[in-house]
């Protein structure tokens, strides 16, 4: 149950990572298009007047008040400013756009083998079964064939109760952990498609400050740098799904190699909880990565 409950949402990850905006809820990113275009785009728009009105002070004033006035530097100005409009006309669709690039890259990460295998269920569970021991001269328990042993009465069945008891208690403990990590991963999932939400509705604001001059340029410069950050970060989530897979073949070898059930049930909840940790501080080096603040 435990095993299969975290598959359920590792699919989901990768379903809900690579999903975009329009197939997240159509409607919804209309209605916000909307908002864009109606509220937050006449904004964008004062914005780059009040930026174009302060450099043609700026000209003036560094040009001797006019009297050596450069038609080149104005021009240049103009096409600049147009640059800003169409910027600020198309932020939506551009900012659309990194979404879209961010799907491109997530669905070249294969992650269609990525799950806890029924293999180490079973693994666990021939650990515990019932099998026929004897005892050696210091009371340790080894295993025995009764065709090995000459005397048949030093052998005894381990049904292994106490190692079957804990094992189902720690599974117990697993299963509200399990609920947990599943909630966490809904929780980065969504996250991150709400930011981006979010991100391209105020897009024509920072867009329209792009080809500034003046310290507004910073405004769009770093919200494209946030903006690449949340498409690295689907891209870094799914890369961590694959790295969760080499730890649960780890823990598959170990098992084999005789670690026993107990400490397999252990290691399985460390590979879920660096996993769900993992995941919540993507965004955090994402942003590291594209220098965003």
């Amino acid at each position: 149950k435990m095993t299969g409950m975290f598959n359920s949402s590792i699919n989901a990850l990768s379903s809900e990572v690579a999903i975009t905006p329009a197939q997240f809820d159509i409607n919804m990113l209309n209605t916000l298009r909307n908002i864009s275009e109606t509220v937050v785009l006449p904004i964008a728009v004062l914005l780059i007047t009040y930026v174009f009105v302060l450099q043609i002070i700026e000209h003036v004033t560094d040009k001797n008040k006019g009297s050596e006035w450069d038609v080149g530097s104005v021009v240049m100005l103009i096409i600049k400013t147009t640059i800003m409009i169409s910027l600020a006309t198309n932020a939506f669709t551009i900012a659309l756009g990194f979404s879209d690039l961010s799907t491109w890259m997530i669905n070249q990460v294969p992650t269609e083998s990525i799950e806890i295998t029924s293999d180490i269920t079973e693994d666990i569970l021939d650990t515990l079964k019932p099998e026929i021991v004897t005892e050696d001269e210091n009371g340790k328990k080894i295993p025995a064939g009764v065709d090995e042993i000459e005397d048949e009465e030093t052998q005894f069945w381990d049904y292994k109760l106490g190692e079957g008891f804990v094992t189902m208690m720690i599974g117990f403990i697993g299963l509200i952990i399990t609920m947990i990590i599943g909630g966490i991963i809904y929780l980065v999932a969504w996250s991150r498609i709400i930011m981006i939400l979010l991100y391209v509705t105020i897009a024509p604001i920072p867009m329209a400050t792009l080809m500034s001059e003046t310290w507004v340029n910073s405004i769009g410069q770093n919200y494209l740098k946030n903006l690449l950050a949340l498409t690295l970060q689907g891209f870094l989530m799914l890369v961590l799904l694959v790295i969760y897979q080499g730890l649960v073949t780890r823990t598959s070898a170990l098992i084999q190699a005789g670690e026993g059930g107990l400490k397999a049930m252990i290691l399985i909840l460390v590979s879920m909880g660096i996993i769900a940790k993992m995941l919540v501080g993507t965004h955090s080096f994402a942003k590291s990565i594209t220098g965003a603040s």
